[in-house]
């Protein structure tokens, strides 16, 4: 294959782009930054006009392009909404697209990952000991009282999202990686982030993949009870030893009456209850839908804070024939709960660019096809 050197460097760089998406070269934009999208665009359009010896996915494509179909029909306006929704569906393709075809022709750049797992840990544990402020220069990050640190995220929450998303992209791709030191970096990662939504994060990847890798034992069982009896006494003062006490008892007073809490909360059933009021056909503008319908218990902005909930009231019932497809496809009690808790992960507040989301998907897909053909 020509250029094999060329394809190697922009694998390395793609690889470090999804490790370190968050460096602010734009003022005022928050959040996984354009230069995700503008580097693997470039490696996109360079492998398109290269012969490589495996399959091109080019069909991940249909996603950003039935979505423009669909804001066509609905109503053709071409504004920042249209803008921030096509290029975040465009940036999950190029991602699923890059790595699907660099996955088959290197090995995992495993040195990165675990690297990487290093400069987020050591960065966190930097800000504890000299303040949030430590990375302002490079990341605009927002935090409260009572919550963690950031370390290369804009959030606490953000941080406790790519942290256990690293550690389990090496988990299932890294055969030698031990799955103690799996379930303690977690906890440690949890701890420093100390936010409740990076706990959502943490148990759902966690649990789907010690599920999916046959790993969920007695002695992981209690070495994980043993980590939450230890987070919930180092943060039990904090915001989220106070939620967590309070989703123990079933009391979801103060989870409802916190803002922020709240706001994720209905955030994530926004979509979905906006497009069951539609009769699950695609939506466009979640403002103009939460007037129309009425909805009392929407979160009244532009921002469908779920992962799954963009899908729904985007595609509505072209997206759920393929889940419920998926679903038929599952054929052991295995495989429905490995889906059951990345269904749980993906449910909550995920920017649909987020890169080591779409790598995660790949990953799962590309077992399925493996699994497909054994049959």
């Amino acid at each position: 294959m020509k250029f094999i050197i060329v394809h190697k460097f922009f694998f390395y760089v793609s690889t470090l782009t999804v490790i370190f998406p968050y460096f602010q070269f734009i003022d005022g934009y928050r959040g996984v930054q354009p230069y995700v999208t503008g580097i693997f665009l470039i490696i996109f359009l360079f492998i398109s006009v290269q012969k490589v010896k495996t399959t091109k996915p080019y069909f991940i494509f249909l996603i950003p392009i039935i979505f423009l179909i669909l804001n066509y029909l609905n109503n053709g306006e071409i504004n920042y909404l249209f803008y921030r929704n096509f290029f975040s569906y465009l940036t999950f393709s190029l991602i699923f697209f890059v790595y699907s075809v660099y996955l088959d022709l290197f090995n995992f750049p495993k040195k990165i990952y675990l690297y990487s797992v290093i400069i987020w840990f050591f960065a966190a544990l930097l800000q504890v000991l000299f303040g949030e402020a430590l990375f302002q220069n490079l990341i605009k990050q927002s935090t409260t009282a009572g919550r963690g640190v950031s370390s290369l995220a804009t959030e606490p929450s953000f941080f406790g999202l790519q942290f256990s998303l690293l550690l389990t992209i090496i988990y299932i791709y890294v055969k030698n990686f031990k799955t103690y030191l799996y379930i303690l970096f977690g906890f440690f990662g949890l701890i420093l982030s100390a936010s409740v939504i990076a706990g959502w994060f943490y148990m759902n990847t966690y649990l789907s993949t010690l599920i999916y890798k046959r790993q969920l034992s007695l002695k992981y069982i209690l070495l994980a009870l043993g980590g939450i009896i230890i987070t919930f006494i180092f943060l039990q003062n904090m915001r989220f030893g106070m939620l967590l006490l309070d989703i123990v008892k079933l009391d979801l007073t103060y989870l409802l009456s916190e803002e922020s809490s709240s706001k994720r909360l209905y955030g994530a059933i926004t979509p979905i209850v906006l497009s069951a009021s539609n009769s699950f056909l695609p939506l466009i503008d979640p403002i103009e839908a939460i007037t129309r319908f009425e909805c009392l218990y929407c979160r009244n902005d532009y921002k469908l804070a779920s992962y799954l909930g963009n899908f729904i009231f985007h595609f509505g019932f072209i997206f759920l024939f393929f889940f419920f497809l998926t679903l038929t496809k599952l054929k052991n009690l295995k495989n429905f709960l490995v889906f059951f808790f990345l269904f749980l992960f993906l449910l909550f507040e995920i920017p649909i660019a987020h890169p080591l989301v779409s790598i995660l998907i790949l990953y799962y897909y590309k077992e399925s096809r493996i699994n497909l053909k054994s049959r």
